[in-house]
């Protein structure tokens, strides 16, 4: 089987899918399904973004993907295009002692949309931000999840914890996050958001995009400015309960991700020992779009493919 091939990834000027709005859990959730097998159960793939993402950041899964699945892709509650109110200011640093609140209301507007849709039991693909929402998922509501494909959750508490780790997370937090906050506040939001990417890659990225993915970005500045104004930024996680967790796992990272994102990737696949580990060449922090090919070749092989696609493929 050859992605590059595959009618759905040579079809670079098919109209991109219709984008609709349910209101859901109290909250509006714009999103994407499609597919040329929605409906039948356990094919179902949800997309899941980053922290700086929506749901157009998956063109290359969308438009291939749902070749073989329903795929659905959406935006978290603050996320462009939605239309939600934030939290009041007074509210703010009370909500922001833990980081807990934040993933936990994202779990819970995720479970509503996925019953909403008709959609479980779902395989998740989250990155970044998306991947540690769908690992809380998978912990809270095994039964809605058939598979996770995992890439670069910020697991940084476990990072902290160890001595390795420990210096790694230290200079994220000080250099990046601590100094995007003050960038933030000071109003300087692309100033923010530069030094965000560019310490999520590892190294300087921000200024080589191009004006459309800068663009993009920018749009969600706003949750990443509640994000770093959170006193405790990154959720807590125990690890016997990720050990313990039974759904098949995919964990995927760059080849040229950061130090402190492989040594999280490296905890996770200590913890998560049964997972199958790929790492995507050519790529970083957003292995999905700086790799695309390999991105989907590896969700692909691991979640298999549908019996009707098996039956047709070549």
């Amino acid at each position: 089987m050859s992605l590059a091939n595959s009618p759905a990834h040579a079809g670079d000027s098919k109209l991109a899918p219709p984008v609709r709005a349910l209101r859901v859990n109290g909250v509006e959730l714009h999103c994407v399904d499609t597919g040329t097998v929605a409906g039948e159960v356990g094919q179902t793939v949800i997309l899941l973004h980053g922290g700086m993402g929506d749901l157009e950041s998956w063109p290359h899964q969308v438009r291939t993907l749902s070749h073989w699945y329903r795929v659905i892709a959406y935006s978290r509650r603050h996320s462009h295009p939605n239309r939600n109110a934030t939290a009041r200011s007074a509210d703010v640093a009370t909500r922001a002692t833990t980081s807990m609140n934040g993933i936990n209301d994202d779990a819970d507007d995720f479970l509503a949309l996925q019953a909403a849709l008709g959609a479980a039991p779902s395989h998740l693909v989250g990155t970044s931000y998306g991947a540690l929402l769908a690992l809380t998922i998978a912990l809270r509501a095994p039964g809605r999840v058939a598979s996770l494909v995992l890439a670069e959750p910020p697991l940084h508490r476990w990072a902290a914890a160890a001595d390795a780790g420990k210096p790694l997370y230290d200079g994220f937090i000080d250099a990046v996050w601590h100094a995007a906050a003050e960038s933030f506040e000071l109003g300087l939001p692309r100033r923010a958001m530069q030094l965000l990417i560019d310490g999520m890659w590892g190294r300087p990225i921000f200024e080589t995009w191009p004006d459309d993915r800068v663009a993009a970005v920018m749009r969600n500045a706003s949750v990443m400015r509640q994000m770093t104004r959170a006193a405790d930024p990154f959720p807590a996680f125990e690890r016997a309960a990720v050990a313990r967790m039974a759904v098949p796992t995919l964990l995927l990272q760059g080849e040229h991700t950061s130090a402190l994102h492989r040594h999280v990737m490296n905890e996770l696949g200590s913890v998560m020992c049964s997972a199958r580990r790929v790492e995507i060449p050519f790529a970083g922090h957003s292995s999905a779009n700086e790799n695309p090919d390999a991105f989907n070749a590896a969700v692909v092989s691991f979640v298999g493919l549908p019996r009707q696609a098996e039956a047709s493929a070549p």
